[in-house]
């Protein structure tokens, strides 16, 4: 038996959980609901005894990777105030598999950020200098249609190299 925790979960993810949980009734032994604010914002979080199954298992790691990109939105936010990276109508996690953040900017939709990310992540995450330098050496080079892409606001490598690195 194991305590899992599911939080900040949308109503469409808490539909998901409550079939999965439906199916595995048998399994459970203790469900608990209750409600916490934190930051002006109100979360569920489930609680609850369950005999691990794949099912619970792979909601369970998608809660937590929706978390781990949660805990970086509001540095990248503020990352994006201080580089006066404005007039963009969303900046949120992103819903596509393999990528961390969306941002929206005129009615585009731009997803940025390898995820789940190999090695140490991003400058954001481990804060070493020598591999931010290694990665932007790198990034500087690429093209997209003659010009440098980092340096081509709406695409993900400007994103990228101005927000996360």
């Amino acid at each position: 038996m194991k305590n899992i925790i599911f939080s900040g979960l949308t109503e469409k993810e808490l539909d998901e959980l409550d079939n999965v949980l439906n199916k595995y009734k048998n399994d459970i032994e203790d469900i608990e609901d209750y409600y916490e604010d934190i930051n002006g914002e109100t979360f569920t979080k489930i609680i609850m005894k369950v005999k691990l199954n794949d099912e619970i298992n792979k909601l369970y790691k998608k809660n937590q990777d929706k978390q781990r990109k949660l805990r970086k939105l509001n540095t990248v936010k503020e990352i994006a105030k201080n580089k006066n990276i404005e007039n963009y109508e969303t900046l949120d996690i992103s819903n596509r598999d393999g990528k961390r953040f969306k941002i929206i900017h005129n009615g585009r939709i731009v997803h940025f950020g390898l995820w789940p990310y190999s090695g140490e992540g991003a400058y954001i995450d481990h804060h070493n200098d020598d591999i931010k330098k290694a990665w932007q050496a790198r990034h500087e080079k690429i093209k997209k249609n003659g010009i440098y892409a980092y340096k081509t606001k709406g695409t993900p490598s400007y994103y990228a190299y101005h927000l996360l690195w």
